[in-house]
């Protein structure tokens, strides 16, 4: 339930951005999600590391990877479901430029 909750959050959140471009999208909002998936990572490695042999260790080592997981697949999966390569060379150059916009803000 933890782990489906987070991921069904990402590609809301993903998804419900006024972007048009699917790349466009992950970088705006992709840092996020990233910083959301490894703060709860990292609230299960005391879990799993304090608990001795039993269902609360199994429970914190299943919970960090799936929410490794479920980063990977709201990061590169879903955008491979939904981006489409068949735009006009007019519409690649405006994505270009909007990308190294995008980058700019981001570093």
């Amino acid at each position: 339930v933890i782990v489906s909750g987070l991921a069904v959050n990402n590609g809301i959140y993903l998804f419900e951005s006024d972007k048009s471009d699917i790349i466009i999208k992950i970088l705006d909002k992709g840092r996020v999600i990233i910083v959301t998936s490894i703060s709860s990572m990292m609230g299960c490695v005391p879990l799993f590391f304090s608990a001795a042999e039993g269902f609360v260790k199994s429970l914190a080592f299943f919970v960090f990877w799936g929410i490794g997981g479920s980063l990977f697949i709201s990061l590169f999966l879903f955008p491979l479901i939904f981006w489409n390569p068949s735009t006009t060379v007019r519409e690649k150059k405006q994505k270009n430029c909007v990308l190294k916009f995008m980058l700019k803000e981001l570093i």
